[in-house]
């Protein structure tokens, strides 16, 4: 899995790129998330949102988690560092 911190305009947030590996979600991922298939269904106050492979989830200082295609994240963010968190096998 790729975790990454990210800046904009703002103190740095967390943010993980779907990429299938189920095993592997961060936690903050698993308390706002749930799978079905290869789609990461997010669970938002306004409704539920399918995050696709390759699709990155930002959250911000309040703990607030944002979908955002990979045209959208690149646009949007910095990437701070990059944390590899897949388990050697």
């Amino acid at each position: 899995m790729t975790e990454c911190l990210v800046y904009r305009n703002s103190p740095a947030m967390r943010a993980y790129q779907w990429d299938c590996i189920i095993d592997d979600l961060p936690d903050w991922v698993y308390r706002c998330c749930y799978v079905i298939g290869d789609v990461l269904v997010h669970e938002r106050p306004s409704g539920r949102q399918q995050v696709y492979v390759g699709e990155w989830l930002v959250q911000d200082i309040d703990g607030k988690v944002l979908s955002y295609t990979p045209e959208e994240f690149d646009a949007s963010f910095i990437v701070m560092r990059f944390q590899d968190t897949r388990k050697n096998t």
